[in-house]
């Protein structure tokens, strides 16, 4: 079925997400940003390409990628794509004003992985209570919140780190 060609794996949803946010790029640079191995990352490039999903243009030795913005799901897709990013940003908001209802509460932000897990930038970390944080996240997002910590660096790549925003934050490094 159409879908299940271009959703049909893990890896092309990610390589969708990062052409969806870049383009005219290699397929080295897809699988960084995917965080996935390059021959997995040429191969869903193969298969969206394929499904009419992803152009490749080649430039001087190179190829290069894009989403083909023409194909009839990819505003859908775009759609969703956006949705997922909301999610973070309404994760932050709600976060941050839960747990800064104390004065001396520095919210930094949260760090969201593609797998659903969660870990709350706050200083100092130890004014969160991990049970009661752990508790508001999985009820109210049904995400898993695996930790605190109280700065953005301490997060592996396995995280999109969505800053807070508004009164009670300030910017890594600020």
């Amino acid at each position: 079925m159409f879908l299940e060609n271009v959703l049909g794996t893990k890896n092309q949803i990610r390589v969708l997400r990062v052409l969806s946010q870049h383009g005219g790029i290699t397929g080295r640079e897809v699988a960084r940003l995917a965080g996935v191995r390059p021959s997995a990352a040429l191969f869903a490039l193969k298969a969206l390409e394929e499904a009419g999903l992803v152009r490749r243009v080649r430039q001087g030795n190179r190829w290069l990628y894009s989403t083909n913005r023409a194909h009839v799901l990819a505003p859908h897709i775009q759609t969703l794509f956006l949705a997922e990013y909301e999610v973070g940003t309404h994760l932050v908001a709600v976060l941050q004003s839960i747990l800064t209802e104390r004065r001396n509460v520095e919210f930094v932000g949260a760090g969201l992985s593609k797998t659903g897990e969660v870990v709350v930038c706050i200083s100092p970390p130890e004014a969160v209570d991990p049970k009661r944080a752990r508790l508001m996240v999985s009820s109210l997002f049904g995400l898993d919140l695996l930790g605190v910590v109280a700065e953005p660096e301490a997060l592996d790549d396995r995280f999109v780190f969505f800053p807070a925003q508004g009164p009670g934050h300030r910017r890594p490094g600020a």
